[in-house]
């Protein structure tokens, strides 16, 4: 679903893909997974907050937390 990155974040580096540093021969790129995962995290901690003061919050708790699992699986 998310293949060939997310945005073209997961292209963002500290050095030239194309002049690897001395010492690395191979890099690999693993697309947008951590990029959604820190999306369902950060929902998380919104519904969480939001369900404090609003318990119709306690559904999105619930299905962020699956769509967390089913990244991290």
């Amino acid at each position: 679903l998310f293949e060939g990155g997310f945005l073209g974040l997961d292209n963002i580096g500290v050095f030239d893909r194309n002049h690897m540093p001395q010492g690395i021969t191979r890099m690999q790129q693993a697309d947008a997974t951590s990029w959604m995962a820190m999306f369902t995290l950060n929902m998380l901690r919104m519904s969480l907050e939001l369900s404090i003061t609003n318990p119709i919050y306690e559904e999105s708790v619930a299905k962020f937390f699956r769509h967390f699992l089913n990244i991290a699986w």
